[in-house]
């Protein structure tokens, strides 16, 4: 092909790019990337963060939204002498690769890394061994990365041999799973890795991509960046390390030609296609999506001297026996107490009622979730281990309106005593629970004068939205009486 019959403005995909997960480097939210894509017309593109994963849920989001193909991974911290490292100056021999997301096995092993890195081998961030990859690696595609990679810092090291026996190991592992990454940038360094990885890659007939390693969506972010580095490090700007090189913004295909000629790397204009036609390959390699639309609930697998005490091994069987002999449990402790009148219609009512709450709960397929949250606590209970008494919503001070008309603190209140509960009917307090509300509380003032603390998601009912939590009120909610 010409050089001149060449369309500079060609389908790509950004294959190494970092959201505002990864945190003081990254400066962009994905919905801006999106926006890019789209303007550029780009049907693919990654999502790369720096040793964690945990933006690609809301990454996976914004794209779908927008129709563009999300590619899942992260561009993980490498570093086989984990063991050995730890003191601050050990953090340089972390070295960067690429991890994306192929099939829902992939997705597995991501987890397992990202799970490992934050486990055995964290020291002031997630890392792997090289190890625990090849060990993990089905369902992965893997990338060389940038001049942060171990075979880039080989070759600065004039250790090309070194490098070229790394190259080859992951070759063996990955197969065609296996791409080469360049980039084309100021760094004079990059000229020189480059010439080994695209030589290197011929030799093992691996794919070459071209990438941008993306870390902010317009030129003008650059500033922005540099200041999330230097508070990284806790520098004055100016001072602190900055990205020195100013194109690692969200770029269109036709900068990698431009760049090819400012920066003189002199490629032929046909190689500089084929690289970005690889970034398609690879991204149609990657499938993986989240299932929204199904519910995925933990499958209950009773201990046996679960099995025993019960004598069945259904988690139907189990919660049924075991809420009906707690409610037993509790009406024997209200009558004894004279808490509330208990004879046979009252226990009749309570078991019918619990019948109806666990086939609902059944109904929802979600049975099993409650025995293992069951168990969890039961675990807790039996090694000592402190268990929060579950999730409340009004704290000390709260004002709860009697069944007489008047307003008592809530810490006040005691079993006995008759309140309105927020469908206006009079309820019996059978039980007080004393605990602290560790998370945001709000404020709430009334026309009439009366202030209430509560949660942030305690809900009100009003009259015209029905249910509404705290913090989405607003001046146009009618609330039943407070």
């Amino acid at each position: 092909m010409n050089p001149e019959q060449i369309n500079k403005n060609i389908p790509m995909c950004h294959l190494h790019l970092h959201t505002d997960y990864s945190i003081l480097d990254g400066c962009t939210k994905a919905e801006k990337y999106v926006d890019c894509a789209k303007k550029y017309g780009h049907p693919a593109m990654a999502i790369t963060d720096h040793g964690n994963a945990s933006g690609i849920f809301y990454f996976f989001q914004k794209c779908k939204e927008e129709g563009i193909k999300p590619i899942l991974g992260m561009e993980a911290y490498i570093n086989d002498q984990i063991d050995e490292h730890k003191e601050k100056k050990e953090e340089g021999k972390d070295n960067h690769l690429i991890l994306l997301i192929k099939n829902e096995e992939g997705y597995v092993n991501l987890n397992k890394l990202t799970y490992l890195s934050f486990t055995k081998g964290y020291y002031r961030r997630g890392r792997i061994k090289t190890e625990w990859l090849f060990e993990n690696k089905k369902g992965l595609v893997v990338g060389t990365a940038c001049l942060g990679s171990a075979f880039a810092r080989l070759v600065q090291n004039k250790k090309e041999e070194e490098a070229e026996i790394l190259f080859k190991r992951f070759v063996d592992e990955f197969g065609e799973d296996f791409y080469a990454e360049i980039q084309i940038n100021e760094f004079p360094e990059q000229k020189i890795y480059n010439d080994f990885i695209i030589r290197i890659a011929k030799k093992y007939n691996t794919l070459v991509v071209v990438t941008g390693d993306v870390h902010y969506a317009n030129p003008e972010d650059s500033r922005l960046q540099d200041v999330g580095i230097a508070i990284y490090q806790k520098q004055p700007v100016g001072i602190a390390f900055s990205i020195h090189a100013k194109h690692i913004y969200y770029t269109n295909s036709e900068f990698f030609y431009w760049a090819n000629e400012e920066y003189n790397y002199n490629y032929d204009e046909t190689f500089i296609t084929e690289c970005i036609n690889n970034t398609i390959k690879i991204a149609d390699k990657c499938n993986f999506e989240f299932e929204t639309n199904a519910n995925k609930y933990p499958k209950y697998e009773p201990t046996q001297d679960v099995i025993d005490y019960f004598g069945t091994s259904d988690p139907k069987e189990i919660i049924h026996k075991l809420s009906h002999a707690k409610l037993n449990q509790k009406l024997k402790y209200y009558k004894k107490n004279n808490i509330i009148k208990v004879d046979n219609d009252v226990i009749k009512k309570y078991k019918d009622r619990l019948d109806y709450e666990l086939k609902i709960i059944g109904d929802k397929n979600m049975l099993d979730y409650f025995l293992v949250v069951w168990e969890l606590i039961r675990f807790c209970n039996k090694d000592d281990i402190s268990v929060g008494p579950g999730r409340g919503c009004f704290i000390p001070e709260t004002k709860v309106k009697m069944s007489d008309g008047t307003l008592k603190k809530i810490e006040d209140i005691r079993e006995g005593e008759e309140v309105i509960d927020a469908y206006g009917n009079i309820q019996k307090v059978i039980d007080c629970l004393d605990y602290d509300a560790d998370e945001d509380i709000i404020e709430l003032e009334f026309e009439n004068g009366v202030k209430i603390n509560c949660t942030k998601e305690h809900e009100f009912l009003t009259n015209n939205r029905g249910f509404v939590k705290a913090f989405e009120l607003n001046e146009e909610d009618d609330i039943l009486e407070i």
